[in-house]
């Protein structure tokens, strides 16, 4: 996490005496102290306000020496509590400082000037360097006899009497400007690094010098080894390179903030990632509210990211990349994915040991094995893949892609059958929120496809934008968002069959969306880099009230009132909501399901907290018992029969008395529900149903849907169906 540091000016040099107690000095002659391991700092009296650009502490806390600008060469002897100047004997620019012990020390700095002292720094001599070249840093080996110094156009020197003669320049095969030099171990084995990336090593007491690669053509303003192969390089941008073993290989550790091209909330609303160019990952802790760059592993853009739970992920790039982390992103090793085609999402549905990669020219890839290794499914297309969604488990799953394409599996990836999408447009994102029926995909000039069969088929949804949708999200079947090109965010209430703007503040494309627990916690992220947190509960939500009645002698409450005597209501009657998707008011088999209520012990039922939208509300009146009997006669049993609807609220649908359907306009008579010679069979569901009204949600709650049923007017059916056109000779009259 960010130190917070007493200063603004800028900070050149630290060292530290111990594992706790370390120095840093900087412009104005700042000199700053930490006693925490660098936990907390206090600003130190340093008595000057020349910039100081080397510090050294050699053998404990309390003596130390700074130089700087004008030839400044400062000294504490009570841990920086004081500090007195010394006489340097020149005015030039000090660069770099270090001291064998307390005695013996050495001042580099502009136009090759080098100033030693052997008596802590009472008096200081000029020494010879041989060169015009600025010198920036000196280092002293473990053997206070052998010094090192580096400089402009990759000048290295050498010193073998503890700084008081200098080599000619050595062979550093660069001539990048050096800016620090480190001999962690011994006299052997040393390191400089500089300009562009530059980094050279000895292992031969400085006789020859290799380069070393590195990912960066940054400025490396220092380095520092912990053993002859760990170390560490920083500089500008800011740059933060490690190594293990700098023959071979150095790693950009620099934690970045880069465009943003994915999300993932694992466990709750609280731990969350975000990964995105050049290998940029983020992580938040606390909801949100703040990121902390966490060590890139890759130079590569990450394109996607799931976390099986708050430690271990996986995020995939271009070439077959495939990272994992068991620490939070504190580190990741490369997987065998067994491929080099571009890789384009990543999921593990239930846990870490089991996930699914799409990618490039229809690639699949599977572990079952936490990433060990990857089997190649076959996918059947050759179109690039750039979206995928297991909702349940890791048996049914989609895929997205190019010109269209839609694939599922309902045998965890073993085979994958392509759907019909309608579309031609790419899609990028795809979900299916609370089961495998329902689900959206989005993609490329505002397309919005909706499902609510498991993919049978799929239906285009009025998006309201022509911008390239990149993802979307639902919090289940109503509440969603999707994101995309030049800063847009949608969002419905209703399933989609609404999609309304929000207001996102950035240009910026925006590249991924989730709201992982609920509809008020949600963040979106993209290019900027930018990552928005949304608290978007629905704006408003509206119930449906109303009872299931039994309508006794079939007078349609001739004789009272709902609730009465004549009119009780039905307890234990289930009573179904589906969302009109796509708002014609027609009840399709792609309608999704919203939820179930039973009537209580006076018929009454209630659904709430509904977004605004078109919904359909049915009966199921095999549920219905009657409360006063029914005639018997001619053999029949009560379980032949089975209630009849008598009346409907004023947006049934009923039996036009020709074998047909209409739409009724006010509360009323609506004998036979939709068609008065079909019974009520839901095995085809609300688009089979016979006892349905039609509910708009805008601006108020519906209320009085009520349904009245009655045995006394009844299809005579024993489980068929009568499909006399006249109604008349359908209905018993008892």
């Amino acid at each position: 996490s960010a130190l917070s540091i007493p200063t603004l000016e800028n900070l050149h040099a630290v060292d530290f005496a111990d594992a706790n107690t370390g120095f840093v000095v900087g412009r104005g002659g700042i000199v700053l102290k930490t006693a925490d391991g660098g936990g907390t700092w206090a600003s130190l009296p340093s008595g000057t306000v020349d910039e100081l650009f080397a510090v050294s502490f050699p053998v404990d806390a309390s003596t130390g020496f700074a130089a700087g600008k004008n030839g400044t060469i400062i000294k504490t002897t009570d841990g920086g509590a004081s500090w007195a100047s010394l006489a340097s004997g020149t005015l030039v620019d000090l660069f770099g400082l270090d001291f064998s012990d307390n005695s013996v020390g050495v001042a580099v700095g502009k136009d090759g000037v080098i100033v030693r002292t052997t008596n802590g720094g009472s008096s200081w001599s000029t020494r010879s360097s041989g060169v015009l070249s600025d010198l920036n840093a000196v280092q002293y080996t473990s053997d206070p006899n052998l010094a090192f110094a580096v400089g402009q156009s990759g000048v290295a020197l050498k010193s073998t009497n503890g700084g008081q003669d200098w080599s000619a320049p050595l062979v550093t095969n660069t001539t990048k400007e050096l800016e620090s030099v480190n001999f962690p171990v011994d006299a052997l084995t040393g390191y400089a690094a500089g300009a562009s990336g530059t980094v050279i090593m000895t292992s031969d007491g400085g006789t020859t010098w290799s380069i070393s690669g590195t990912p960066t053509t940054t400025r490396l303003n220092a380095l520092a080894f912990t053993g002859l192969t760990i170390g560490v390089a920083v500089g500008d941008g800011p740059t933060i390179l490690h190594t293990e073993d700098p023959d071979y290989e150095w790693v950009d550790l620099t934690p970045g903030v880069d465009n943003i091209w994915a999300l993932d909330f694992p466990v709750d609303n609280l731990t969350g990632y975000a990964v995105g160019k050049k290998g940029s990952v983020l992580r938040t802790t606390d909801g949100g509210n703040s990121w902390i760059p966490r060590p890139r592993p890759t130079t590569l853009n990450l394109v996607d990211v799931d976390f099986a739970d708050n430690d271990i992920g996986y995020a995939v790039a271009k070439d077959g990349v495939i990272l994992k982390t068991s620490d939070g992103a504190g580190s990741w090793g490369s997987q065998p994915s067994g491929t080099t085609k571009d890789l384009k999402a990543v999921q593990f549905p239930l846990d870490a040991a089991t996930g699914f990669v799409v990618g490039q020219d229809g690639t699949i890839l599977k572990t079952t094995n936490g990433g060990s290794s990857y089997a190649t499914q076959t996918s059947g297309t050759t179109q690039d893949l750039y979206g995928l969604s297991f909702p349940i488990d890791g048996t049914t799953g989609y895929a997205v892609g190019k010109d269209g394409t839609i694939l599922k599996t309902t045998n965890g990836g073993s085979t994958w059958v392509a759907q019909t999408s309608g579309t031609l447009e790419d899609l990028f994102g795809v979900v299916f929120p609370v089961d495998a029926s329902a689900g959206f995909a989005v993609g490329k000039n505002g397309t919005i496809l909706f499902t609510s069969d498991g993919g049978a088929t799929w239906g285009g949804q009025t998006s309201g934008t022509t911008e390239d949708l990149y993802a979307v999200d639902f919090v289940d079947n109503l509440l969603g968002h999707a994101v995309g090109k030049n800063g847009t965010i949608l969002h419905t209430e209703n399933g989609g069959t609404g999609w309304s703007a929000n207001a996102s503040g950035v240009t910026h494309t925006i590249r991924d969306v989730q709201f992982p627990l609920s509809a008020v916690d949600g963040w979106a992220a993209g290019d900027g880099p930018v990552i928005l947190k949304g608290n978007d509960a629905p704006l408003a939500t509206f119930s449906v009230t109303g009872t299931v009645f039994e309508d006794v002698v079939g007078d349609v409450l001739n004789d009272g009132v709902v609730g009465d005597v004549n009119n009780p209501g039905v307890a234990s009657v289930d009573v179904h909501l589906y969302l009109d998707a796509d708002a014609d008011g027609i009840a399709e088999a792609t309608d999704p399901f919203q939820s179930t209520q039973t009537t209580d012990v006076n018929g009454d039922y209630a659904f709430a907290a509904l977004p605004a939208g078109s919904y359909f509300v049915v009966v199921d009146s095999l549920d219905i018992q009657p409360a006063a009997g029914i005639d018997t006669g001619n053999g029949w049993l009560v379980t032949d029969v089975w209630a009849e609807q008598t009346y409907g609220p004023g947006t049934s649908e009923c039996a036009d008395g020709a074998g047909g359907t209409i739409d009724d306009s006010s509360a009323g008579p609506c004998y036979g529900g939709r068609r008065a010679g079909v019974s009520d069979d839901l095995a085809t569901w609300h688009s089979g149903a016979e006892h349905l009204a039609k509910i708009q949600l805008v601006a108020a709650d519906a209320t009085s849907v009520d349904f009245g049923f009655s045995f006394n007017v009844a299809t005579t059916t024993a489980g068929g169906d009568n499909r006399d056109d006249d109604p008349a000779a359908t209905q018993r009259t008892v």
